[in-house]
């Protein structure tokens, strides 16, 4: 161990005595600031069966992975799509609060959630974020989807580029949409910044919600358009009506 990092776990001690961490959830104490494995094991996962290709839980308990209707019928601009949790309970409060009440110190922790999802035992060439309109920005500011790509990007070794794609038009809020409504809400909404470069790249995608699928798989579009060689998306939770 270096001087360097001698001193750095010298003044990390110091501050946790000072200020003891804890799970920014349900308070407990820890020995880091992170969400503690109780509050995680009340967050209900996407497990299978569920599709092979966006990711969506089948109401079935029983069966094998497969393809979904919708993806057999209208193949996704995206590769792979995955979600952690199912969009509810203390999870969704969590995400919630880092949303809409400005809880940012919620994203490194809830980004950490990522860290032992299979898609970043492949390796990819960088980590982006689905981006707010500025109007959006300005109204609530900050992106919550940038700041967890930030936070993942800092604890992984691939590159984060959060701000490569922008959104060039401000679109409706989507609550209470159907799917065809939300594709076309959001067509050509998005764009890749000026200088951005994704030929022939390999790309994670992270958001915080999936619902229906419409924002990722138009961020995907101009990213595939852009040459991007492959895109995954990766996001928190799985909004998913009855399950």
């Amino acid at each position: 161990m270096n001087l360097l990092s001698s001193l750095r776990e010298i003044y990390q001690s110091f501050i946790d005595l000072l200020f003891p961490p804890f799970c920014p959830l349900c308070k407990t104490n820890l020995d880091r600031f992170k969400i503690c494995a109780h509050c995680i094991d009340s967050f209900e996962p996407v497990k299978s069966p569920c599709c092979t290709i966006c990711g969506t839980p089948f109401l079935t308990d029983a069966g094998d992975d497969h393809p979904c209707g919708s993806c057999i019928s209208e193949r996704p601009h995206f590769d792979l799509a995955a979600s952690l949790f199912i969009y509810q309970g203390e999870l969704a409060e969590a995400i919630k609060k880092l949303k809409y009440s400005g809880k940012t110190s919620l994203a490194s922790p809830l980004a950490e959630l990522f860290s032992d999802h299979p898609f970043l035992l492949t390796p990819f060439d960088t980590i982006i974020a689905v981006p707010l309109h500025k109007s959006r920005l300005r109204e609530r500011g900050f992106n919550q989807s940038q700041i967890l790509a930030s936070a993942l990007g800092k604890k992984n070794p691939f590159k984060a580029e959060p701000f490569l794609l922008e959104r060039v038009r401000p679109t409706l809020p989507q609550v209470g949409m159907r799917r065809p409504e939300r594709l076309k809400n959001v067509r050509n909404a998005f764009a890749l910044r000026r200088g951005a470069d994704v030929e022939g790249k390999s790309i994670l995608l992270i958001d915080d919600v999936y619902t229906t699928g419409a924002t990722a798989m138009e961020c995907s579009r101009v990213l595939k358009k852009a040459g991007a060689k492959e895109v995954r998306v990766l996001t928190l939770a799985r909004a998913v009506d009855d399950y």
